[in-house]
């Protein structure tokens, strides 16, 4: 990342110690939204927040036990739509609604109950049409 006011790149990497770290090195998909800011998306780390002031991370991370969660450590895609939303594509979870309020997510799944259910876990592009309808594509 460039830093503007010395005019010199800063590497930002995973420390295993620190868990205000970018939570991996491998990442997958940067996005940066409306508010300016930085997000990142890694294979196995999950979803990242750059945090300006401090240089730290803030990380999303999958959990078993809460559905609130992001719904797979693998990041795929990302995208904000017109209202700001920010949606994440994974790779075997499914798509995931970001809650900016609660810092919590609302996933969307393949479920063969769902009258709707998303073709298939792995999400690696979404995008929204003229008519503010989100594509997903699986």
């Amino acid at each position: 990342m460039l830093d503007i006011k010395t005019n010199q790149f800063v590497h930002y990497k995973n420390n295993p110690a620190s868990s205000k770290s970018l939570s991996s090195n491998f990442i997958r998909v940067i996005l940066k939204d409306s508010q300016h800011n930085l997000w990142i998306g890694t294979t196995g780390g999950g979803l990242n927040l750059f945090n300006k002031n401090d240089k730290t991370f803030t990380r999303f991370l999958h959990n078993d036990n809460d559905s609130a969660s992001l719904s797979h450590n693998n990041v795929y895609s990302m995208f904000e739509d017109s209202k700001h939303r920010l949606w994440i594509g994974t790779n075997r979870g499914g798509l995931n609604l970001f809650n900016r309020a609660t810092s919590k997510f609302i996933q969307f799944k393949n479920d063969a109950r769902n009258r709707q259910p998303l073709g298939n876990t792995q999400v690696p592009a979404i995008a929204e049409g003229k008519l503010h309808n989100m594509w997903v594509g699986t």
